[in-house]
């Protein structure tokens, strides 16, 4: 075994109130697990807490800027992904789908 390459495959999404921060250990108002699938998709899972719309867009610009280009999210049946498109149906939970390129691409 003469080549090794180590590759990152799993991160955390902290989001905090305006003037919050990490860097101040401050408490933040949602969480988000990311698992690198491959060189540019993202699986998300683990979600928990607050957000809308205009947090939902900085998560993924955040993605999209760290090589993300598809993003994959399961959420409950009934549940949406803004700016996604379903995959599949399960009996319990929707696979959701997006590119970053169509929101972010030029």
């Amino acid at each position: 075994m003469n080549n090794i390459h180590y590759s990152p495959v799993s991160g955390l999404i902290r989001c905090y109130r305006d003037g919050y921060s990490y860097a101040k250990r401050d408490d933040y108002i949602l969480v988000i697990s990311v698992n690198w699938l491959s060189d540019n998709t993202v699986f998300l899972f683990g979600a928990h807490g607050e957000m809308n719309r205009g947090q939902w867009l900085r998560i993924l610009k955040t993605l999209y800027e760290k090589g993300a280009k598809y993003v994959q999210m399961q959420r409950a049946n009934g549940r949406k992904m803004p700016y996604a498109s379903v995959v599949g149906i399960g009996e319990h939970e929707t696979l959701w789908s997006l590119d970053l390129d169509e929101i972010f691409g030029e």
